[in-house]
């Protein structure tokens, strides 16, 4: 029964920040729907118009010249990240490139291969040239290049006599600090149309050699495919997501039912009367105070003549307390008493079955809305 009564009471009081809240609530909704489903309205979005990329890789091998007791001469050695140098010291290697286009292209190759050896060394952070040879393998023109041609390049080092060249420079120069690096390098340069529009890139492939006591290493290095797109922006309608689209909806229903039950509440009547004000008042004492108040039944000498009546019950436990007395509730009479000297001091309730009753049949005459 009290929370009907709570709740008249909270929505009277709060009656035109709710209002407003749902009218906003609802105003919300409405636009979201509309936006969502009636007209989403465009986006922008970023499209692949054409793409192109170009690639190069190595692929070597290493011919056994050399008996041995592991593999007969004539015996090669395919793509192996290290090779014996006493008895394959020759290492053939060829370098393939190719690109591909989305729509098309006629692209000129011009290659440069060349062998490095250099030495540096590292002073604060930053690395300082020591020497450096290079020797020239071999270049190449592709004057018409289609997408998805793969245009080959072999070369050949004899790791062996690298070496023995590379020590004799290192000795003529006194053993100069630093460690001696080796490596393929092939500098391409692609001119030309590639899906409709001109094109101009270089891009260097390195194959690094390391040579180690009776072998020698092979690694290429990173990133040997270079991607390139061409991006178009084109409206396109909205999408959401099914929180919004499920959300919005709900919304603008569940407020627009509730801004109705709060006027038709309002027309019938929120605000409390003093008799339901009396009883939640009561109510909440009985809460407050429940501790203090001890259930038994009573004498007929509660309704004797010296009885005083408490306007509430937080009336009587106040009176209770400054007292030193006890607040006793009888349930067969519905009245709380307490005894003080020669006096009883009382509060009753108010009947909460009549109460109930009452409210329960001014909500059934209630006239009803009209259709």
């Amino acid at each position: 029964m009290s929370w009907r009564l709570r709740l008249r009471a909270f929505l009277d009081a709060w009656f035109e920040v709710l209002t407003i809240a749902l009218v906003v609530v609802v105003l919300l909704g409405a636009w979201g729907t509309y936006t969502t489903y009636v007209d989403p309205g465009t986006a922008t979005e970023e499209r692949i118009e054409s793409s192109w990329a170009m690639e190069g890789s190595f692929d070597h091998e290493a011919v056994v010249t050399e008996s041995n007791p592991v593999y007969p001469r004539g015996t090669r050695l395919d793509n192996r990240s290290v090779y014996p140098t006493e008895i394959a010291p020759e290492m053939n290697g060829t370098f393939v490139f190719e690109y591909e286009a989305s729509d098309g292209g006629d692209l000129e190759i011009e290659m440069e291969l060349a062998f490095y050896r250099r030495s540096a060394v590292e002073r604060d952070e930053k690395e300082l040239l020591v020497w450096e040879h290079r020797e020239e393998l071999d270049t190449r023109t592709e004057p018409a290049l289609a997408p998805g041609t793969a245009l080959t390049e072999p070369f050949r080092i004899n790791v062996s006599a690298v070496e023995n060249e590379t020590q004799q420079i290192e000795e003529e120069l006194e053993e100069p600090p630093g460690e001696v690096e080796m490596s393929v390098r092939v500098d391409v340069h692609v001119s030309g149309t590639v899906n409709g529009r001109s094109v101009d890139e270089e891009r260097r492939y390195v194959l690094a050699l390391v040579p180690d006591s009776n072998t020698y290493q092979l690694s290429q290095g990173s990133s040997p495919r270079k991607e390139f797109t061409s991006t178009v922006r084109v409206p396109v309608e909205r999408s959401y997501s099914p929180v919004r689209m499920a959300g919005m909806p709900i919304a603008l229903v569940g407020s627009l039912m509730l801004l109705s039950g709060l006027f038709v509440a309002r027309r019938r009547g929120l605000a409390l009367d003093e008799r339901e004000r009396a009883y939640l008042a009561y109510r909440d004492d009985r809460e407050d105070f429940d501790e203090w108040i001890t259930t038994m039944s009573l004498p007929d000498t509660v309704d004797a003549p010296s009885r005083i009546e408490a306007a509430s019950l937080g009336d009587l436990v106040d009176f209770a307390i400054d007292t030193d007395s006890g607040v006793v509730y009888d349930p067969d009479r519905d009245v709380y008493v307490v005894f003080h000297r020669d006096c009883t001091y009382t509060y009753r309730p108010p009947n909460e079955e009549r109460f109930t009753e009452t409210t329960e049949q001014a909500d059934e005459d209630s006239p009803e809305e009209p259709d």
